[in-house]
């Protein structure tokens, strides 16, 4: 026997709403009146963002974590400075990081949140076959400042001293238009671009984590059918059901092609008055 189950992923002002039908023989629906308690989503391997889900994940992590007046940076190497290995490059960005959060913690500001991803490619032997590089999401801060950091103590040629490793770009982040959606989601998708290529991403610890909670009672197949059927009937319908939110991209509805069932995916964002 088949029902619909509603599922609300929620970091801070940022939601998703999965609409699906499950089957009882998979899985037992909760009790009419009642609702799942709130479970944190697992985060996907460090090592993989080729993944749907965990593109998906980290799509969430950004849009509830980060908007206006943070900062997108691109860190780049020189050739002299490029490594040769991913491990080589992830001791200069950790050093990186490192040196932004002491100098956050001198200037008086928030501590340091960040998502990174390191993207690149490599032989069977592991080396390295395209420049590797990294992406970063942080709060914000002078850009002038952070960009004098991407540099490391270097013996080079008989003296000590601070080397710059590259190129960095940094970027401080707008609204959309619409000042609901924060102008985060299109450099997350960025940031994981180019499925044929190997990322390896991380996160601060003082992220705000995207939660679930379930609803198996909401929703009717039937419903769902009429909804993606009459599209514009349906954003009308779903944007009654979220009270204090605005759904801010096209409703996507997908059709199973084994069983004939319709599904929906939903975003939205908490609306200004709301907050």
């Amino acid at each position: 026997m088949l029902y619909v189950r509603e599922k609300k992923t929620v970091v801070d002002g940022y939601m998703e709403v999965d609409i699906f039908a499950r089957d009882t023989a998979q899985d037992a629906p909760q009790k009419k009146g009642t609702r799942s308690k709130r479970v944190r989503e697992t985060a996907p391997a460090q090592g993989n963002l080729n993944d749907k889900n965990a593109r998906r994940y980290l799509t969430q992590l950004a849009n509830g974590n980060f908007g206006e007046n943070d900062l997108f940076v691109t860190l780049t190497y020189t050739d002299e400075y490029l490594p040769k290995t991913v491990d080589e490059a992830e001791k200069h960005v950790t050093k990186f990081l490192r040196r932004v959060k002491d100098k956050r913690k001198k200037l008086g500001l928030d501590p340091l949140k960040y998502i990174l991803v390191t993207e690149y490619n490599e032989d069977e032997d592991g080396h390295l076959t395209t420049r590797i590089h990294h992406h970063l999401l942080m709060n914000g801060m002078d850009r002038d400042t952070l960009e004098g950091l991407w540099r490391e103590r270097m013996l080079v040629n008989g003296k000590t001293g601070m080397h710059k490793l590259g190129l960095v770009s940094t970027k401080r982040i707008d609204p959309d238009f619409d000042k609901l959606r924060n102008g985060v989601e299109g450099l997350a998708m960025y940031m994981i671009k180019n499925p044929k290529g190997k990322k390896r991403w991380s996160s601060s610890r003082n992220l705000k984590r995207p939660v679930s909670r379930n609803n198996d009672h909401k929703y009717s197949r039937k419903r769902l059918r009429e909804n993606a059927f009459d599209p514009a009937a349906g954003f009308i319908f779903f944007e009654k059901q979220y009270s204090g939110w605005k759904i801010t991209a096209p409703i996507e509805y997908e059709k199973n092609p084994v069983t004939g069932e319709w599904s929906a995916l939903l975003r939205l964002w908490r609306r200004k008055d709301a907050a």
